[in-house]
Order: C-alpha cells, then sequence, then structure tokens
C-alpha cells in the first residue's frame, strides 16, 4: 500500500487541489468552470467549416478598428441586409482566392489616415481612447484590401473586350433612314363580311392558352395575372381652378413682394450737361414695379397655385391617415411578412370611396376616385390617371418602383425573401407604405451643373381589392369581340397582299412617294395618307433598366421605328439594303393590274430607287420600304468620343460590383449555413426541434 501511495502522490496531490478548489468556488463555480465557453459556440457555416462566435467577434473587431479609421467597411452596394456575417465571408473568400496584400499598401492607408486623425492625435490617439494598437489595425486593413483587391479582379474580369466595344458602338450609332408606306390590316378590314362561328371557335381553341403579349404574332386570349384595385387621383393643377382667394390676400402678397412683381420699361439715359451739342436721345430698359392692377391678375395665379398644392397635400394625407389607421398596430406574420387584414371594415368595397368623400367634402374639393376591375400590369401603366405614377424607395439609392409593379406586391404574387425583409409589399385591402407620384423632369443649372429637377403633377394612393392569377377564359364569349377582331384582321392582311405588291412595283419603278398618287384607293380609305420619312434608326438602342430585370438582361434592344415599333425583322431588313451590293429583288404583280398597266406608261427614275417590300406578320402589317441614306459610324469620331462613352455605358450597366456584394450572392459562392437556433415560437413556446406531442 506504501509503495502504490509512493507512485501516485503526483495524481493523488492533484486530486485533492482539484477538490479543495472545488470547495472553496462552490456549486456555481463549479458549474461556470465545466460549462462550454460561449465563444466556441458555432453560429454559421461556410466553405464546409463551422465558424464560430470567436470569428465572428474577431470580424466585428476589424470592422469596429475600420470605423475608427473612418474606413468605410461597407462595400459599395451592399445593401441593407449586408452585416459582419457577410463581411467575414468575403474575407475568407479573399483568403481562400490567395489574395496577397503588401506591406506598403496596408502603410500607405495607415499614413493617410494618420493625417486625417492628426488634428486628435494621429493614429497613436486611438490606443488611449479605444485601446486599438497598430497590430490590430494593420490585422483590419489586410482584411478590407484583401476583400477590395478580391472585388476588383472580378470586376476586371468582366470589362468589355474592344470587339465589344466596337459592336455596341456600332449597333447603337450607325444609322439608316428610309421612305415608308406601312399597310395596316386594321386599315383593309372588312367589317361587314360574315364570320361562321366554327371559324371563331377554331381561332379560340389554337390560342386559349396563349397570352397575348407573350405570344409571337401578338395573339392570344389566355388571361394575364390581373388585379382589381381602387384609387384616388389627386392632381393640385386640377384644384387650382377652385381655390378662392380673397382680395385682401391678393393686396397683403403684392405689397410684401412687390420687387417680384416689375414689368420692363424704356427710359432715356440723362443728357450730358457739359455736352455742346445735343445727343439724340438713348433709351435703355429698366425693371419698375408693377402697379397693383397690372400685377393682380398673376399675383392671384400664384396664391391660387401655392393653396392647390397645400389643399392637395393636405388631402392625400388625411386619406393616408384614414387609410392606414386600421393596420398601425398590427405585426407581420413570422413566415409570410404581410400583415393580417384588420376587420372586416376595409373589406367593405366603398370603404376607400367613403373615406375619400369625407375628405373631400372637409376640404371643399372634389377628389378623383376611381377604379379598375381585373387589370393587367399593362393596363395599369396606360392608364390616363396612373401612368407614371412611381413609388419612392427608403432612402435615395433606392430605385423607384412603378404603380403596376407595386399593385402586384400582394400575397397572391409576391413572395418576400424574408418577413423582415424591406421590400415593398402590401396585404389586400391595404395602402401602400408611402403615397406614389407622379412628376415631370426638367433640369436647372446648379453650380455650374444640369442637375434634374422634378416638378409634382399628380398624388397617386391606391389599394387592391382581388387578385387573379393567369387563366384560360372559361368559354369563347368571354373573349369573343377579340377572337372576331383577330379573325377579321387575319383575313385583311391576307387580302392586302395583292394591292401591296402593286404597290410596290410601281414603287420600284417612280419611288414610293410618286407610286401613291397613282393609288387613290390607298390614301382615301386605307390610312396611307402620305409616305413617311423615318428619323434615322440605329439597329439598337438602349434600354431603361427596371429593378426586376433578370441578371442577363441585356442593356440594349431592338430600336423604335414610329410607325412601325420594334422589329428587328424590319430593322434588319432596312440595314441590308445600305449593302454596296444589294439589289433588290423583283417583286411579283398581277399582270392584268389596271394600276400597273398606267404606271408602265411613265418614265423609270434614273437611278433605279432600292425598294423592297417587308412582311411582318406577327403585326399583322406589310411595308413598303424605299432606302434613304446610311449614315454609319465616323472613325474620328469613335476615336475621340464614342469609344470612351461606350466603353463606360458597358461598364456601368453591367453592374458587377452591387452583385458581387449582395448578401444573396454571396451566401450562395460561400455556401452559407445558418447555424444559429431559431427563436421560440411566440405563439407556443416551442422552438423548431421541439417535436410535437398530443399527449403533452
Amino acid at each position: 500500500m506504501m509503495k502504490w501511495l509512493r507512485d501516485h502522490t503526483k495524481q493523488i496531490m492533484v486530486l485533492v487541489v482539484m477538490l479543495a478548489m472545488f470547495s472553496f468556488v462552490g456549486a456555481q463555480g463549479l458549474q461556470a468552470i465545466l460549462a462550454p465557453n460561449p465563444a466556441n459556440e458555432k453560429v454559421m457555416r461556410a466553405f464546409g467549416a463551422d465558424i464560430s462566435t470567436a470569428d465572428l467577434i474577431e470580424a466585428t473587431n476589424d470592422t469596429e478598428v475600420l470605423g475608427s479609421l473612418y474606413v468605410n467597411w461597407m462595400p459599395p452596394g451592399a445593401g441593407a441586409d449586408f452585416d459582419r456575417r457577410h463581411w467575414l465571408m468575403l474575407a475568407e473568400e479573399a483568403d481562400r482566392s490567395g489574395v496577397q496584400v503588401s506591406d506598403v499598401e496596408i502603410a500607405r492607408i495607415i499614413d493617410d489616415r494618420n493625417t486625417l486623425l492628426a488634428p486628435a492625435g494621429g493614429i497613436d490617439s486611438l490606443r488611449q481612447s479605444r485601446n486599438i494598437g497598430l497590430p490590430q489595425i494593420r490585422h483590419a486593413l489586410s482584411r478590407y484590401l484583401s476583400i477590395m483587391q478580391n472585388a476588383q479582379r472580378v470586376i476586371e474580369a468582366s470589362l468589355p473586350s474592344e470587339p465589344q466595344v466596337r459592336k455596341y458602338v456600332r449597333d447603337t450609332n450607325d444609322k439608316v433612314s428610309v421612305k415608308m408606306a406601312v399597310f395596316d390590316a386594321k386599315n383593309f378590314v372588312d367589317a361587314d363580311a360574315p364570320v361562321s362561328e366554327a371559324e371563331l371557335q377554331a381561332q379560340f381553341e389554337a390560342n386559349k392558352d396563349v397570352i397575348a403579349s407573350e405570344s409571337e404574332n401578338g395573339i392570344g386570349y389566355r388571361y394575364p395575372r390581373r388585379v382589381s384595385i381602387q384609387y384616388v387621383v389627386i392632381e393640385p393643377a386640377i384644384l387650382q381652378s377652385n381655390m378662392n382667394i380673397s382680395l385682401d390676400d391678393v393686396k397683403e402678397h403684392w405689397k410684401a413682394n412687390k420687387d417680384r412683381y416689375t414689368k420692363s420699361v424704356q427710359v432715356p439715359l440723362p443728357v450730358d450737361p457739359a455736352a455742346t451739342q445735343p445727343a439724340a436721345p438713348q433709351m435703355v430698359t429698366e425693371q419698375r414695379p408693377k402697379l397693383f392692377s397690372e400685377a393682380r391678375e398673376q399675383v392671384e395665379s400664384e396664391l391660387k397655385r401655392a393653396k392647390a398644392k397645400r389643399v392637395a397635400r393636405q388631402a392625400i394625407n388625411k386619406i393616408v391617415d384614414a387609410m392606414s389607421k386600421p393596420w398601425a398596430q398590427l405585426q407581420r406574420d413570422e413566415k409570410s411578412g404581410y400583415v393580417p387584414i384588420p376587420n372586416d371594415e376595409v373589406r367593405d368595397p366603398a370603404y376607400m370611396n367613403r373615406i375619400v368623400a369625407e375628405i373631400g367634402a372637409e376640404l371643399g374639393v372634389e377628389l378623383n376616385y376611381n377604379a379598375l376591375t381585373l387589370a393587367s400590369e399593362s393596363d395599369i401603366a396606360s392608364d390616363p390617371n396612373l401612368k407614371g405614377a412611381k413609388l419612392g424607395g427608403d432612402d435615395d439609392n433606392e430605385p423607384m418602383i412603378g404603380v403596376s409593379e407595386v399593385a402586384f406586391r400582394v400575397p397572391t404574387f409576391f413572395e418576400p425573401k424574408s418577413a423582415e425583409s424591406s421590400e415593398v409589399r402590401m396585404q389586400f385591402f391595404q395602402p401602400p407604405p408611402a403615397t406614389l407620384r407622379v412628376e415631370q423632369q426638367s433640369y436647372s443649372f446648379t453650380n455650374g451643373q444640369l442637375v434634374p429637377t422634378f416638378i409634382l403633377q399628380k398624388y397617386v394612393l391606391f389599394r387592391v381589392i382581388d387578385a387573379r392569377d393567369s387563366e384560360v377564359p372559361a368559354s369563347l364569349d368571354e373573349v369573343r369581340e377579340a377572337v372576331t377582331r383577330d379573325v377579321r384582321e387575319q383575313r385583311a392582311y391576307e387580302a392586302m397582299d395583292t394591292i401591296c405588291r402593286e404597290y410596290g412595283v410601281a414603287s420600284q419603278q417612280l419611288g414610293t412617294e410618286t407610286a401613291l398618287t397613282f393609288f387613290d384607293e390607298l390614301r382615301t380609305k386605307r390610312g396611307i395618307l402620305s409616305v413617311k420619312q423615318s428619323t434615322p434608326f440605329a439597329r439598337k438602342q438602349r434600354r431603361a433598366p427596371s429593378p426586376t430585370d433578370p441578371d442577363d438582361a441585356s442593356m440594349v434592344e431592338t430600336a423604335f421605328v414610329a410607325d412601325v415599333g420594334r422589329s428587328d425583322t424590319f430593322v434588319d431588313a432596312c440595314f441590308a439594303m445600305a449593302d454596296e451590293n444589294w439589289k433588290a429583288s423583283i417583286i411579283d404583280a398581277p399582270i392584268s393590274s389596271e394600276r400597273l398597266a398606267v404606271v408602265r406608261t411613265q418614265p423609270p427614275v434614273e437611278p433605279a430607287p432600292k425598294v423592297r417590300i417587308i412582311d411582318l406578320p406577327d403585326m399583322r402589317k406589310r411595308i413598303v420600304v424605299e432606302f434613304v441614306k446610311h449614315d454609319p459610324v465616323d472613325r474620328i469620331k469613335y476615336e475621340t468620343t464614342l469609344r470612351a462613352q461606350a466603353y463606360d455605358q458597358l461598364t456601368g450597366a453591367r453592374g458587377v460590383i452591387s452583385k458581387w456584394f449582395d448578401p444573396v450572392n454571396i451566401e450562395a459562392r460561400c455556401n452559407y449555413v445558418d447555424l444559429r437556433p431559431k427563436a421560440d415560437d411566440p405563439k407556443t413556446g416551442l422552438g423548431p426541434d421541439d417535436a410535437d406531442d398530443d399527449n403533452a
């Protein structure tokens, strides 16, 4: 026994010391010693590896150090959902990509920040005020620079090449102009010709599951997704005529602002008393105050305009307050992100109209309330009252959203990224989060620069009361008018072929303008009053981007040509005529044509005009085109201005930087998994891992 004790003396002493220590610290101390370290808790997974709280704390420390140096650690275009988890993933991504930051680059920023912080004592002041030393600063700057350099590497790889720039310039600046006579089937329809039920039914069955806007020929009877909305539009300019301004108010305003109301008068210059010869009187223009009688109309108009703006703003604010009140205290559903409908009162179809009428009566003005039943996005966007209405984002950096898009941000169609996201969405019967505005854009010079300004035209507020997803009409009767129209127009398109070819033959001999004088029917009955010459057009034109555009959306679209629209077939055919070696094909026309018999008696034009017929069956149009001119890209202009402009436009339109730093894309690239425990359901008290137990 003694031998065993001698051999294990050290182990026994360790055990005795530990027992003594545990008895000293007590039960709570023992629990604390044995408890797991919170810093080791796994909060996320990226690149297949677990990341602990300690790692996230280190990233937080780095970003706080950068903030102390006045270095914005938030990447450009990162968005509101970007946080330190994404910053940590970007740093790890840069490290895995082999990005190396030199000591020289770090030293350069340190010198710059030291100068910036000089009034406070330089970088050394951070050691005393925030306990931040140079090693921490170097570490934070190294990670920051690695993130930016890795992003720059990706951006540079996406920059346009010289062939891409040349093609873009050619597509958008190489132009042609043509003369054209547009044969539109709508102008050749025989409204009295009978259409059989079998013909209508066949047309309906062939196209009932096609949406017209998505079909190749513009024919389709499937309903697109639709909503029913109720809306109010308040236009200050319309209210202005109903504003009453007292004579006393007009006089008071004129007296207080006389210097604003002036007139130009011609007055003689004073005569020089020292002059020996009387000089001819010289007149100069001076600004002098208007009399009240002269200024009254202008003053009254300005006061009415100002009052109309105040009343319009007051009216829309009151309507917003009244309609938003039932929704004020409601919380978003944790799963859907939408608030519940508060009560049956807001469901009442007359609810909004009643509020608008009451507030209009209170303010003594008539407000424009209206409704659209089951309207598509294009119906809403083109409605005269709603056209151009937009909802502003949370800040100036967020793009505005058009009314036709906002109207479809309802549960039937729109699923937010998360319940907590700031995306605009509306519950049924709920007004949007802010008033929509129709604004007119103009420009003014400020500090030597041309700055856009926006002048309010209308306030718009609406609510969605019903929504229908895309669906097939129940029967032919629902869309009979559209089906009948399409059948008649298709007949007309085929029937106008003969006279179009006759006119084409005459145009190849005499030119399109002279040829039209021999076709009275076209001018008097078929809507071709004259041959129109297009403004020069390119193959492509820049397209206005939309927030809903997919990532691969092109920044250009087919050029729009007046009286034609957008047609690749038309544009390509016109540019083919610009080739010096292009020769017109002989147009086949009836030999027995009486019109052509007269035309053939006329001497042909020299040189022979370049004329062709371009068929556009999808638009149900045939166009007789005469080539006029080709304006190729000027080489000098390309080298001096166009190339640089195209490079900037291509680079700016790609949006690579915002996509690279988008939190959703970061999480996808890094295979992010959130390991944080989910909060208990506030209604049940159960966490996500608690099993349902009917016997509990």
